[in-house]
């Protein structure tokens, strides 16, 4: 394994991250419509250092993208981002229905 993927594995502490309570939110706030990292903070209830963190990680990982206009970080999802937030949703719709 090359050098950057085990520092990316080391950061992620594997892949089961994305399944925390806010990188999964944060995915499925994003589905609606591009938001500052602020709004993604108390949308989820988190602190804002935590979101910082996992929006690292969701751009690490091709999840999401993120633009500074300012002081203001936009972020939204990208193709890939899209797709795994519908899995959240399908998810959530089917554990709902049971």
């Amino acid at each position: 394994m090359e050098n950057k993927e085990k520092e990316l594995k080391k950061q992620n502490k594997g892949r089961g991250w994305i399944y925390n309570k806010v990188p999964r939110n944060t995915l499925v706030l994003l589905s609606k419509s591009p938001l500052t990292i602020t709004e993604i903070s108390k949308e989820t209830d988190s602190q804002y250092s935590s979101v910082l963190k996992v929006i690292k990680m969701l751009e690490e990982n091709g999840l999401i993208q993120t633009e500074k206009r300012g002081r203001i970080r936009i972020v939204w999802l990208t193709e890939f981002g899209e797709k795994i937030s519908n899995l959240f949703k399908r998810i959530d719709n089917m554990i709902e229905k049971a």
